[in-house]
């Protein structure tokens, strides 16, 4: 983007669903959904800034992509079926609302699914399995050590309550539940 120095760089919290506001954004296009993203226009511009409505947390999540059935040797697929791949019965016939998290099917996906966040300082995920991650960032930034079992219990409720306002947010909601500002117990 002209004006924008070479090796500038933000701090503040982007993610993938940031692409499309941005790039409608840069390209003068008004976008006729809500989407759940913002622009990074504003990073661009001020990167040693960003603005005071900008998010503190961010929603990670991985789900376990549940196969419908194929017929026998693959019918009208254009691959045939991975050897480690499995249909699962149970996963296809869950009537579990899509905010909940949903154990991985025998023999599917080798990460179980799980929903967490990112904040400025720390990385905290639930999984379907009910084991929890925590990292301090500032101190692990590589995610090595999970804290999860020695953290302050105050510290993961905050971070539990807080991904569970982005659950199942949408648009404005999740906007404004990510940019609520974050005290986090030490």
């Amino acid at each position: 983007m002209p004006g924008i120095a070479a090796g500038t760089r933000a701090s503040a919290i982007a993610g993938n669903v940031d692409l499309a506001p941005t790039i409608a954004d840069l390209g003068g296009a008004v976008l006729t959904d809500n989407p759940d993203g913002r622009s990074l226009v504003p990073l661009l511009k001020e990167p040693a800034t960003a603005p005071s409505n900008w998010r503190q947390a961010y929603l990670l999540e991985h789900w376990v992509e549940v196969d419908t059935a194929q017929p026998p040797g693959g019918g009208a697929q254009l691959e045939p079926d991975e050897p480690d791949q499995t249909d699962s019965q149970e996963a296809s016939n869950s009537s579990a609302p899509p905010t909940s998290i949903r154990h991985a099917a025998a023999g599917g996906a080798n990460i179980p699914e799980f929903q967490g966040l990112r904040t400025a300082t720390y990385t905290y995920v639930e999984y379907a399995t009910g084991e929890r991650e925590l990292y301090d960032l500032t101190k692990d930034p590589y995610q090595l050590d999970n804290m999860a079992a020695s953290a302050s219990p105050a510290l993961v409720t905050t971070l539990h309550q807080r991904l569970d306002s982005l659950r199942s947010c949408a648009g404005d909601t999740c906007r404004a539940n990510e940019s609520a500002p974050l005290s986090l117990p030490g």
